[in-house]
């Protein structure tokens, strides 16, 4: 789980909800994705986390991800199309 922390906002709720999820992320990381031998070793998986995840050709490579998402539409399958489909998957090839 690669994210970016962004700052909350000018005002103090936003400032609040900044540091709730920087610190919710931070927790995540330490709970689930850092060694449990010793604290210098889980604050060293936290932090090449936090840099690995904060590189510019990873975040360009999501941006480009998440537009890729958006602009394909979702493939629909047409219950009609199905029947044909399966038919023409067992239909022997005749040589002609």
């Amino acid at each position: 789980m690669f994210t970016t922390i962004r700052p909350g906002g000018d005002d103090k709720r936003g400032d609040e909800e900044g540091l709730e999820s920087t610190n919710k992320i931070l927790r995540y990381l330490s709970t689930h994705l850092s060694r449990r031998t010793n604290q210098t070793d889980s604050l060293e998986d936290v932090f090449n986390r936090l840099w690995q995840g904060s590189s510019p050709l990873l975040l360009a490579r999501d941006a480009e991800f998440k537009r890729n998402m958006q602009e394909k539409p979702p493939e629909v399958i047409i219950p009609g199309s199905i029947d044909s489909l399966v038919e023409g998957l067992f239909k022997k090839k005749t040589d002609d």
